[in-house]
């Protein structure tokens, strides 16, 4: 950090309530706050106090003649001081001020808050770039290249759309939509999935078809953990992830804006942010390990789709959709089309609501426009649920 630092305030008294008339004054106000100095002694020529390395300057500031705005009196006080003598001294200064009824305050320059944001911001982006790069790596090699249409939100990619000028090199050969999200964005892809992908309709499920043993039970146990705590709640959620994450956030949002700052804030912030670079490295050291079974992955994109992520479909594009997925499946022997597989592979690969899509389908066979069916599964003594036209949709 810099050997002297500068902190400058202007004080105005615009209503004549401060007992404080001149520089002098006000230096020898100051003087008596016993907690800022050691050796202190008053430079009348150059109005201003001088105590070792440290020196606080005093200057009325002179209205303008032709101004039609009376300010009364008003001050610029500077202060040059070590970082750690004038970090915790400008609260002191500051609240010393305001009990002087100055009724106006504002900081000038704060070379301090400046230091501390120098100091944050790089691990800021350290952290932000980490994570994206684990949720590039884990999405595409465990997902699917297309993981980002799968588990981006409209709002994302509107944004995503406004910024695509913001980059004009690089983007012209890489992917590039995950560089173009905010910080609090790429923490939400992670919350989405740290909750777990079985979703409560799949336990229903499973629940119903549970065969009432105690081997049973414990093997359901063990699926619902597995898919739990598989993929991201042991790599960030145990760790308490979202909190640290939300809280760096906002000292982020302060380094974004200038706005102040503590030592209290800086070394919360290097906490946060050697805390959230060993989760992800962690993190990022375990991908290899993780193997997704094709259920899995599907149980993925319900987990999006159940949060409202996809839009809903309506009655004619999903009678379209299933007359094409029987097409293709017809020209396979004793060929079907699956009911989880064509709602929560096919329509949520497509961008639509799988909650909305059961809801629809339920409505249609009610209606006798289509037609659920069980086949068997030949990688399952249990049968497969298959869903079937009745009629053929106007084209």
């Amino acid at each position: 950090m810099s050997a002297v630092l500068k902190f400058e305030l202007l004080a105005l008294d615009t209503v004549e309530q401060s007992v404080i008339q001149s520089e002098l004054n006000l230096l020898h106000s100051l003087l008596s706050i016993g907690s800022l100095w050691k050796t202190p002694s008053i430079d009348q020529q150059g109005l201003k106090i001088v105590d070792a390395d440290v020196t606080l300057e005093a200057k009325r500031v002179k209205a303008d003649a032709e101004s039609s705005t009376d300010i009364n009196k008003a001050f610029f006080i500077t202060v040059l001081g070590s970082y750690d003598w004038l970090e915790p001294k400008r609260k002191i200064i500051v609240e010393f001020l305001d009990n002087q009824s100055f009724d106006y305050l504002y900081v000038l320059t704060d070379q301090v808050s400046e230091e501390i944001a120098h100091e944050l911001y790089p691990l800021i982006y350290r952290v932000e770039n980490i994570l994206r790069a684990y949720i590039v790596k884990f999405m595409t090699t465990r997902v699917g290249p297309k993981w980002w249409e799968i588990t981006a939100t409209s709002d994302l990619n509107q944004k995503v759309k406004n910024r695509k000028n913001n980059e004009k090199e690089f983007s012209q050969h890489i992917e590039n939509n995950a560089y173009l999200i905010d910080f609090g964005d790429l923490g939400k892809l992670i919350y989405a999935h740290s909750s777990g992908f079985t979703s409560k309709e799949d336990i229903i499920r499973k629940i119903s078809n549970l065969e009432e043993t105690s081997e049973a039970i414990q093997r359901l146990k063990e699926e619902l953990k597995s898919n739990y705590q598989r993929f991201f709640k042991e790599s960030f959620k145990d760790k308490n992830f979202q909190e640290k994450w939300e809280e760096l956030e906002k000292i982020r949002h302060k380094v974004a804006h200038n706005n102040l700052f503590t030592n209290t804030d800086l070394e919360r912030g290097k906490q946060l942010a050697r805390e959230l670079l060993e989760i992800t490295n962690t993190a990022i050291e375990s991908v290899d390990q993780v193997t997704l079974r094709s259920e899995e992955r599907e149980a993925i994109r319900g987990s999006f789709a159940s949060q409202g992520i996809f839009t809903e479909i309506s009655e004619g594009d999903l009678l379209k959709e299933l007359q094409e997925q029987e097409i293709h499946y017809s020209k396979r022997n004793n060929g079907f089309v699956s009911l989880s597989k064509f709602v929560k592979g096919h329509l949520a690969n497509k961008g639509y609501d799988v909650e909305s899509a059961y809801k629809l389908i339920e409505e249609l066979e009610a209606e006798e426009k289509v037609e659920i069916y069980s086949v068997d599964n030949p990688y399952s003594e249990y049968k497969t649920a298959s869903i079937r036209m009745m009629y053929s949709p106007a084209s």
